[in-house]
């Protein structure tokens, strides 16, 4: 606990504020611009926010605010590597993440599922008002789940 009597995190110090509603209310003003840009009918585009899923390309993805770290968050799903093939596809991500051809987007093994999952993150603060720059981290997103799906030959619902 801070002195102030607020809970403190693993590291001993005080949590970021939680979003307030201001900030909630830009999450989902990124999310409608980006369905809009997406070419998402306005209908179901209600559904994306509500839901705070979406499925591009065939590429599902989890939308996610994340208020203590202040970021709006996209996980992709790769698929499931069959279990001969885990170990390899680890080993060999974990090499690429040094070379950073992909800023701001990472992999990572979910803890439930054992899906990986590509990750894109966008700070609020960043964010444009019409929603360009999440559009694209959500489109990078996707093609990063989309080349890791491939060149593994994941299935997207697990194994096959």
């Amino acid at each position: 606990m801070t002195p102030h009597g607020t809970p403190a995190d693993e590291a001993g110090t005080p949590p970021r504020p939680p979003l307030d509603g201001e900030q909630a209310t830009r999450w989902q003003r990124q999310l409608r611009n980006t369905c809009q840009h997406l070419g998402i009918e306005a209908r179901d585009t209600d559904r994306v926010i509500e839901d705070q899923a979406v499925q591009v390309g065939g590429i599902g993805l989890a939308l996610h605010l994340n208020p203590s770290a202040q970021l709006g968050e996209f996980y992709a799903d790769c698929g499931r590597p069959e279990p001969w093939q885990e170990a390899e596809i680890c080993q060999q991500l974990m090499q690429e993440a040094l070379s950073c051809d992909m800023p701001g987007i990472i992999l990572a093994l979910h803890p439930q599922s054992h899906h990986l999952v590509a990750k894109g993150c966008l700070p609020l603060a960043a964010a444009d008002d019409e929603g360009w720059l999440c559009t694209t981290l959500l489109l990078a997103t996707v093609a990063r789940a989309r080349e890791v799906r491939q060149r593994f030959t994941l299935q997207p619902d697990g194994h096959s």
